[in-house]
């Protein structure tokens, strides 16, 4: 999702029946190291940005425009994190990576707000997957060992909300819907057993 000219010429190579969107799940997303800072390696930056930001924000500008052309009563779902209502150690540009996702979030409803398009921020807590193996550049033990002593979520949960969100009564907008394992407070704090 990173490069808009590829995204842009995917999008205009759909077969003619299956160009209309009627949901968007915008869910490209990644972190790189806990390194503080002002200690972050500019190429891990630019990554996490134009993945998680600028591919966010080509998406919407592709296919929020074909919605409303086709006049679907919509829905676009954009993948947040609780990451990004409070930062953590190690964590500033993928925290403030998914508080613009949040925020572009917000501006895309006002936008939308006299149209049949309902936009909504689903910000999940840990989840098990390969976020953190990515994070990690491979170490697979130190990926593993993030959710040593807690039972996290699992794609099926957040894909289950997803489907949730997406089969309401299109006259009710879900603007944010936060959800964390049971031992997850919020981004930063975690009890693990």
């Amino acid at each position: 999702v990173r490069e808009y000219a590829t995204l842009k010429e995917k999008i205009e190579n759909i077969p003619d029946d299956l160009k209309r969107v009627d949901i968007l799940v915008n869910n490209a997303g990644l972190a790189i190291g806990l390194d503080k800072l002002y200690l972050n390696q500019r190429e891990d930056v630019d990554n996490v940005l134009d993945t998680n930001v600028k591919g966010a924000i080509y998406m919407l500008e592709l296919i929020v425009p074909k919605m409303l052309e086709n006049g679907v009563k919509g829905t676009i779902i954009n993948m947040g994190s609780v990451a990004g209502n409070s930062a953590y150690a190690g964590g500033a540009v993928y925290c403030a990576s998914k508080a613009a996702i949040k925020t572009i979030s917000d501006g895309l409803r006002i936008d939308l707000v006299d149209k049949d398009i309902r936009v909504t921020t689903i910000l999940p807590g840990m989840v098990e997957t390969d976020f953190s193996l990515v994070r990690f550049k491979g170490d697979s033990a130190r990926a593993k060992s993030v959710y040593t002593g807690i039972e996290p979520l699992t794609p099926e949960d957040v894909a289950d909300t997803v489907i949730y969100v997406s089969n309401l009564p299109h006259n009710i907008q879900i603007t944010d819907l936060v959800l964390t394992p049971l031992h997850q407070a919020d981004g930063r704090c975690i009890h693990k057993i």
